[in-house]
This record gives C-alpha cells, sequence and structure tokens, in this order.
C-alpha cells in the first residue's frame, strides 16, 4: 500500500464520493491557546457569552483543499469560488455545530463527529454530518486536518416523509372503532391503537415487544370467561407458519367486574409488507348483537316459563337467573303491590344483607320501592343520591351503595317493581341498565300476573282440598258438585258416591235432617247458617259436625254457588266432657290433701296413745300384742294417706337417687288394698339395689296408673297382674328401635294383665290426652297420658304389647344411675339407742290429744313437757322463759299462727335454740325449705313417740358436742 503512487491518492480524494475538505486549525489551537492562558478554562460559555470572539475565532480557520464532490454539493465553479464564499456556506444556523468541533480542539481531542446545518451557494439548506481526524494523532500538527462532509438533506426528508405517513396511519388506526394489534414475522408486538386499549384493558407500553402468544395467555386467564377459551397460542404459530398466509378468528365472552358481559371476535389477519408479512388482530365488539340475542332470548325462557313452572316461586327463581345474563342480581327482590290493602309484599329476597320480606305501606314514605310503585317511575340512585335521602329521612332497610328500581306496570296500573341494588359499588348499575329493564319490565309484568293467576287459582283449589275442615260446594239448586278429601275421610263418602246428588242425600240423622232443610231455605234467601248436625258415617258410627253453610253471591245478586264447611266435634264434645270430670277429680285430689292433714292428726293421737298403753302392760300379755296389731293397722293407715298425697299430685316434684325396687314393691303394696281380690299380682324383681334418679311419688303413679289400666281391661274373674323389675343392656342394633334413648343400660319395668287386650287400630292413640275406650264412671283418658308423661320426663322409653282377648303388656325403660354411693333421703331410729333425757321441752300442736299424748310420752321418758294448743300463748310463755327452753316441736297448721312464723319469731328471740317442725299435710314449706331457714328437722305425721324421742335426743346430743 506505502509503493502506492501519490496520483492514486489524489484521485481518490478528488472522486470520493464524500464531501471532503483540508482545513489548518493551527490558528484557531493557538487562539483558544492565548484565552488558556488568560484564565479562560469554559470555552464554550465564554463564547456563548461573547459570540463576536467566536466569529473572530472561526476567521482563524483556513481552508486548504476540497475535493470536487465538496464543490458540487455546495454548487461551487471552483475552489476559490468556495473558500472565497464561505460567509455564504457557514450562517448562524452553522454556529453551533462549528462550536462544538472548536471545544473539542481546546479539549485536545484527536477526532470529532457532528451534525449540523449550513448552505450551498444558492442559499439551500444541506443538512450534514460532519467528522474529523488529526493525522498522526499528534494534537500539534493540526495544518492539514482532513473533514468529512457527509449530506444527510435528503436522508432527512425521506425520514420526515415516512414520519409523516405514520403519522397519517397512526391516526387512521386510532380513529377505528375496532380494536387492532399490530405484529411482526416474530409474532411480537409492535402497535396497540386505542380502541385496543378500551375494548381489551391491554396497555401499549406493556405490550409492545412482548409475543403475542404470552399477551393473550395472560389477558385470557384474568378474564371471568363465560366459557372456557384453549389459547391461542397454538392458532397464532399455526398462521405465521402458513405458507398460505389465511385469516383466523375467535369469539368468546366474559363478564366485566360490574357484572356486565361482552363479546368480543379477534380476526387475525396477515399483512403483505413486499419484504416480509405483518400481522393484525383486530378485535369487534359483538356486546351490542349478543345483548340483543340474550334479551330476546331471556324473554322467550321467562315467557316460556310461566306456562311449564309449577309454582310462582319457580318463576321467580328463573326471572332471576335470566336477568344474570343482562345486569347484576347478586342483590334482587321482586315487589306485588296489593291496591286494596294498599301493602306491599316481598314474594323473592335475594340479598347479602338484607333477609327481611316483612310487607309495608305503599305509602311508606321511607322506603324506595313504595316511591318507584306509587310514582310509577324508574328510580336510579348512586351513593349520593341514597346519602342525600337518608339524611333527609331514615330509608328502610340497609343502606346501599347503588339501587336501582323498575316499576311493573300491567294495563296501565303498577302491580310491582323490579330491584338490583349494591353495597360495596357505586357505579354499578347505569342509565344503559336502567333502560334495559325499562324495556323487559312490561313482559315481567305479564309473565308475573298471570302466573300469580293460575296459582291462585291452584293455591284455592289446593286450600280448599287441603283444608282443615271438610268442604261442600253445591249448586244454587242443592246439588253437590265437590266435596274435599277431609270430607271424605271425616263421612267415609267417596266424590264420586255424592257427584251431581241433592242435598237430602247426604246421611242425616232424623233431627238434623229438620235442621238442614230449615238452614236451606234461609241459605236460598242469602242469609248464612251455622248449627252441630247428627251424621251417619258409611261405617255406621254417628259423628257429630260443626257445620257453617254460606251463600255465595255475585255482583250481579245472582246466587252462584252454596259452600258448606263442616268439622268433626265428635272428639272436642267428649274431651269437654271428660275435661269436666278431670276437674272433679283435680278438686278431690285438693280434697284429699285437707283431709290427709286432718286424719294424719287423728293417727298421730291413736299411734302416741297406743304407745303409752303399750308402755303400761306386760309385753307379753295378749292386750300387748293387740296394741301391736293397732299400731301396725295405724303404720299401714299412714303408708295409705303417704300413697293418697302422692296420688294427689300435692307433693314436690324433685328428684332423688332411689333404688327402683323398692319403690317399686310398696307401689304394689298400695295396690293390693287398692284392686279387686279377683285379681292375683305376681312380682319378680332383679337388681335389688339398682337405683334410678327419678321423683319417688311419680313412680309410684306409674304402677298405680297401669295397674288402674289393667284393671279396666280385666273383665273375668280370674285376672293376673305380673309385675317385673329387671336390668337390661341395649346392644347398638336394639337401640335402632329406641331412638329416644341415650345410653343403653336401663332398668325395665314390665306391667303384664291378662285382660281385653286393645285394637291395633287404638295403639297409636291410647297416650293421648283424654283418649279412653271405657265408659263415663270409669275413667278420664288422662292415666296412660301421665305415665308417658312422666316417662318422658325421666329420660325413659314405654312401648306396648297387645294381643286381643289374651292381654297387654306395658314395658317401661328406666336409665340406669351407677352412683358410687348412697345416701337414704330419711333418717331411721336407731333401735337401741339411748332416747331418755332431762331437758325442758316445748310442744305446740292446734291438736288437744296429741298435745297430751306426746306429753305423756317424753315425760316417761324423763323430760320435761310443756305443751301449748295455741301458739300466741306458746310465743308469750317461750319470751318469759326462753332460758329454761331446750328444744321446741311445733305442728306447721295452726289456727292464729303457722309453725313456720312461729319457729322464724322463736330463733329470732333464741338463735341457737333447735326446732322440729312437723306436719300431717303441708303445701306451705318443703323440707329442704325448712332447713335454709335454720329448722333443725322436719317430719311428716303420723309418727311415733320413740321416732320423736330419738330425733329430739339425737339433735341436743349434737349440740352438746358442738
Amino acid at each position: 500500500m506505502n509503493n502506492l503512487n501519490p496520483a492514486f491518492y489524489r484521485l481518490l480524494y478528488d472522486e470520493s464520493p464524500v464531501s471532503i475538505w483540508v482545513e489548518d486549525f493551527s490558528k484557531v489551537h493557538q487562539h483558544i491557546c492565548e484565552l488558556k492562558e488568560q484564565g479562560i478554562t469554559d470555552v464554550r460559555a465564554y463564547y456563548h457569552t461573547y459570540p463576536e470572539k467566536f466569529s473572530e475565532c472561526l476567521g482563524k480557520l483556513r481552508v486548504v483543499d476540497v475535493n470536487k464532490t465538496t464543490l458540487a454539493l455546495y454548487k461551487a465553479e471552483n475552489k476559490e469560488q468556495l473558500i472565497n464564499s464561505l460567509a455564504e456556506v457557514f450562517r448562524k444556523e452553522t454556529m453551533p455545530s462549528m462550536l462544538e468541533s472548536v471545544v473539542a480542539i481546546s479539549e485536545g481531542k484527536l477526532s470529532f463527529e457532528g451534525q449540523g446545518v449550513n448552505f450551498d451557494l444558492n442559499g439551500n439548506k444541506i443538512v450534514f454530518r460532519m467528522s474529523w481526524k488529526i493525522p498522526g494523532g499528534d494534537p500539534h500538527h493540526l495544518e492539514n486536518v482532513i473533514v468529512a462532509i457527509q449530506d444527510l438533506t435528503k436522508l432527512i426528508s425521506v425520514r420526515s416523509e415516512l414520519e409523516e405517513r405514520e403519522t397519517l396511519f397512526r391516526c387512521i388506526i386510532e380513529q377505528t372503532s375496532e380494536g387492532m394489534l399490530l405484529v411482526d414475522n416474530s409474532g411480537k408486538a409492535i402497535l396497540v391503537n386505542g380502541a385496543m386499549e378500551d375494548l381489551t384493558g391491554l396497555q401499549s407500553q406493556s405490550v409492545v415487544g412482548n409475543y403475542v402468544w404470552d399477551i393473550y395467555d395472560d389477558y385470557i386467564s384474568a378474564l371471568d370467561l363465560i366459557e372456557e377459551k384453549q389459547t391461542i397460542k397454538d392458532d397464532v404459530l399455526r398462521i405465521l407458519n402458513d405458507p398460505h398466509k389465511t385469516n383466523s378468528s375467535f369469539e368468546f365472552r366474559y363478564m366485566d367486574a360490574k357484572h356486565k358481559i361482552h363479546a368480543h371476535k379477534h380476526s387475525i389477519v396477515p399483512i403483505n409488507t413486499n419484504k416480509e408479512y405483518m400481522y393484525a388482530i383486530i378485535v369487534t365488539d359483538l356486546t351490542p348483537i349478543y345483548h340483543n340475542e340474550v334479551l330476546t332470548s331471556t324473554m322467550h325462557r321467562i315467557s316460556h316459563a310461566v306456562n311449564v313452572t309449577e309454582s310462582l316461586e319457580d318463576l321467580f327463581k328463573i326471572i332471576h337467573e335470566s336477568m344474570g345474563a343482562l345486569i347484576d342480581v347478586t342483590n334482587f327482590y321482586i315487589a306485588f303491590y296489593d291496591r286494596k290493602s294498599n301493602l306491599i309484599t316481598f314474594p323473592y329476597l335475594v340479598d347479602e344483607m338484607n333477609e327481611d320480606p316483612s310487607p309495608i305501606e305503599a305509602d311508606n314514605d321511607k322506603s324506595l320501592t313504595a316511591q318507584v310503585i306509587s310514582e310509577a317511575k324508574t328510580l336510579l340512585l348512586d351513593e349520593n343520591g341514597i346519602k342525600g335521602r337518608t339524611d333527609d329521612r331514615n330509608i328502610l332497610g340497609v343502606e346501599c351503595t347503588n339501587w336501582l328500581g323498575v316499576p311493573l306496570v300491567l294495563s296501565g296500573e303498577v302491580i310491582g317493581a323490579l330491584v338490583v341494588q349494591s353495597y360495596n359499588k357505586t357505579d354499578l348499575y347505569t342509565s344503559d341498565d336502567q333502560m334495559l329493564l325499562e324495556s323487559i319490565s312490561e313482559q315481567i309484568a305479564f309473565a308475573l300476573h298471570k302466573k300469580q293467576t293460575d296459582e291462585d287459582k291452584y293455591v284455592l283449589i289446593q286450600a280448599i282440598e287441603q283444608a282443615g275442615e271438610g268442604i261442600i260446594i253445591f249448586s244454587p239448586e242443592g246439588f253437590i258438585k265437590y266435596v274435599n278429601t277431609i270430607f271424605e275421610k271425616t263421612t267415609g263418602y267417596k266424590r264420586v258416591d255424592l257427584f251431581d246428588k241433592p242435598v237430602e242425600y247426604l246421611p242425616f240423622d232424623q233431627n238434623s235432617r229438620i235442621d238442614m232443610q230449615q238452614s236451606w231455605l234461609r241459605v236460598r234467601s242469602s242469609q248464612p247458617w251455622r248449627g252441630k248436625i247428627e251424621m251417619i258415617r258409611k261405617d255406621g258410627a254417628k259423628i257429630t259436625l260443626d257445620m257453617v253453610v254460606k251463600p255465595v253471591i255475585e255482583s250481579d245478586g245472582r246466587l252462584s254457588s252454596i259452600i258448606a264447611s263442616c268439622k268433626d266435634v265428635t272428639y272436642e264434645i267428649l274431651r269437654e266432657e271428660q275435661l269436666k270430670r278431670t276437674q272433679r277429680l283435680e278438686a278431690i285430689g285438693r280434697l284429699t290433701g285437707g283431709i290427709a292433714h286432718d286424719f294424719n292428726n287423728v293417727l298421730s293421737a291413736i299411734i302416741g296413745y297406743t304407745e303409752l298403753a303399750g308402755d303400761d302392760i306386760d309385753a307379753a300379755s295378749e292386750c300387748s300384742q293387740n296394741l301391736m296389731e293397732v299400731l301396725k293397722s295405724a303404720t299401714r293407715a299412714k303408708e295409705m294417706i303417704s300413697h293418697l298425697i302422692s296420688f294427689s299430685r300435692q307433693e314436690e316434684s324433685k328428684t332423688e337417687v332411689i333404688e327402683l325396687v323398692d319403690h317399686v314393691r310398696e307401689s304394689v303394696r298400695f295396690l293390693k288394698s287398692y284392686l279387686p281380690k279377683s285379681i292375683q299380682i305376681k312380682e319378680r324383681y332383679e337388681g335389688e339395689n339398682a337405683t334410678v334418679i327419678a321423683v319417688p311419688g311419680q313412680i309410684q303413679q306409674i304402677l298405680i296408673n297401669l295397674g288402674t289400666n289393667a284393671m279396666h281391661a280385666i273383665k273375668h274373674d280370674h285376672g293376673i297382674l305380673e309385675i317385673s323389675v329387671e336390668p337390661i343392656a341395649f346392644r347398638s342394633k336394639d337401640m335402632q328401635a329406641f331412638p329416644e334413648l341415650e345410653q343403653c343400660h336401663y332398668l325395665k319395668i314390665m306391667v303384664t294383665d291378662n285382660g281385653t287386650g286393645i285394637d291395633d287400630a287404638l295403639l297409636d292413640h291410647i297416650f293421648d290426652p283424654y283418649f279412653t275406650t271405657k265408659s263415663a264412671n270409669e275413667g278420664t283418658g288422662l292415666g296412660l297420658s301421665i305415665v308417658h308423661s312422666i316417662v318422658h320426663s325421666h329420660h325413659g322409653a314405654i312401648r306396648v304389647q297387645s294381643v286381643i282377648n289374651e292381654g297387654t303388656t306395658f314395658l317401661v325403660y328406666l336409665p340406669l344411675y351407677n352412683a358410687d354411693k348412697w345416701f337414704p333421703s330419711a333418717m331411721a331410729p336407731d333401735e337401741n339407742a339411748d332416747i331418755a333425757g332431762t331437758e325442758n321441752i316445748m310442744f305446740v300442736d292446734d291438736e288437744p290429744m296429741l298435745v297430751n299424748v306426746f306429753r305423756q310420752g317424753l315425760m316417761k321418758l324423763g323430760y320435761k313437757v310443756e305443751g301449748f294448743t295455741d301458739p300466741r300463748r306458746a310465743l308469750d310463755y317461750f319470751m318469759k322463759h326462753s332460758d329454761s327452753v331446750d328444744l321446741v316441736v311445733t305442728d306447721t297448721t295452726m289456727p292464729y299462727m303457722n309453725g313456720i312464723d312461729l319457729s322464724t319469731k322463736i330463733m329470732a328471740a333464741k338463735p341457737k335454740i333447735p326446732v322440729i317442725l312437723c306436719t300431717g299435710f303441708t303445701t306451705l314449706i318443703s323440707a329442704e325449705e325448712a332447713g335454709l331457714k335454720g329448722i333443725r328437722d322436719f317430719i311428716m305425721k303420723p309418727f311415733k313417740i320413740r321416732d320423736m324421742a330419738w330425733r329430739i335426743r339425737k339433735i341436743l346430743n349434737k349440740d352438746k358436742e358442738d
């Protein structure tokens, strides 16, 4: 290369297509050095401040040579012309690029590149790119610097034209209503128009540069699609590789955040750009078309549902579901307006916050629904509108944030309203939704009205058919046109037996037939009639009917039909009679309690005097034995009185842990004294010490009621009543027959008789209150009902097995109680205990005999006894001699002052005085309540002197120990 002829380089220089200048920068460099010597360091700032200095600097620049391309570019005939015309070439517009070049020289740079503007000799602007490089890389040899000028004018012009065309193209794309996404041949997005952003939400900055299949995978996966859509990646790749470059498209629907459904069509169109294919994805909004199709389909579905749904509720649901394709119906209700009652009801309500369907009055100014109905105008409210109304007056219901209600109008009259609302979105419903609901409200109103009318007819028929009373519909002439099922069951006659028969065909007894004939004349004259009539069932049984007969009068006064309703009151009449007998028995029970008190007082005297007499004679004598029989008889009488009190149910129902066998035995002893001698009682007991938690008196009542029931069932002289108790453990499969039981270990009481048995048809009713097959003088119908109630309250079960003419067995199951230990509730005296004493006892009872007998008995044991029959005198004595009284025994029921008040006053005067309260019968206080009041013991009459002495001694001994 170094051996080439210099002429070659000259030729290369002259013929170069690039404008080449040879310039001398040395004077410029010298000028800059002088400035630096003057302390100027920022050349650029200096020349900006002093532009004339920069012009002076440029004047030191000398052009040494230029090539032919330069002369042609600047329209100069020769080098001299160009050099002499540099002022025309380097104008004011050229100064910025020249300044940067000078700054590069001042900074000692060896090369420079920059862009600027100058002019040819004809005044045409030239946009150029300038570059220079110092030969040899020595910044001090600046005499021959090669400067290359590249003309960019045409390139800039073409680029500007392209930019204008691109602007026009973008404007066209942006103005189109269809969304557009441009994709290059590799599948990357290069342009997204505004419509695309509006329709899909795909933003240009997040899309451009990404692969279209990734864009669509993310886009579609984020949508709430109505139906699943596979990825379009395969479709796009297929189109990119398709040599025929065919179009492709797909459609899908999705639901937005406002529950609005959108339908889009996405078309992929290849574009031939001569060099390579590009692709345009065009998105067309099909939502309006889809909405019209859905609207048509919705109305068709609702119209069809009117004829096929079974109920108005089903139609409500279909309307709700169908409207869900058009609008958000998360909170939706239908209101009906009844003009006669002026009430608005809410037969269908689906709401997240409010579940109250209570009716409201149509003129309620606090109800938005009432406003829609009363004004017959649609109401659309946003959050501010709702808040403003709430501030003016309290709006009914839970406050929402968006509310839309449309009146349902039929033939010019408002029949109700459709309402949707939101509790968390303020702009869920718009005027478009309002127009949509208004466009379908009339059809919905017609559908609802038709279905309601049909259902009203059906409900009326069902009401008649399912009424709790028998219904008969007669023609005006008195022929039977319809009877309901209840009438069929009540009389035994079928509808087909009675249809078109005259009223006289009905099987009334003779007296009732006369009453019906008279009532018929009254009804035919438009007056209702009511009365009780006797009718003979088809099976021959006589029943009593409470019948109401009313005429149906048309608006023109014409008699259209006659409706009779009747209720079987046979059972009610019997129950009223039984109730009266029950009330008499309850009165007897109360009387029993009163008698028991007096009788126990008498027994107490008998027992006391018998004990005194026995103490005065030889225990081995016949007289002593006779007195012992008297004591036994009195004791048995005491037990009988106890049973009578329990039977009269005057005792408190408090549960205890009891040994069941003992209480069953006691009840059987009572039954033996009560049942006829012709009935033999057999007993069998297992589990002697097994316990249950029960009310003792109620256990006795179970046995007495079942025994009494058996007595009435045994109609012959060889009756047998078997009573047994045994433990039983149920297996899991056995428990299926006892769903009311909660554990598996029970005590079973079995009561079996050989009586007449019970008909299978009656077994389901024997535990019903007042149900009885006995005559009026034999029973009240309450015995088995009471047994069932007691067993149920003890968490047990009762079953019955019966065979006609063989007998009946009642099985009672009571939960077994496995207590670790058991304390008897009553204190039993120790026969060997020392019961004598010398203390002072005050005895108070309104029965003189009792005062006398117990005074004698206690004094024989060494006690000093003061007896009183008047509690007032007793209190007066105690107040004067309280220090000398060691213990007080007082009756409960006495004239002037009861034993409770007397005890309270005595203990107030002497707090530590022990008091024993005794009674033959009382409802004033229980043993537990007496203990809470500080009374030391509570004794039921009658009692033996020894028993009383044992209790007195026990209390006094305990006080001495304390």
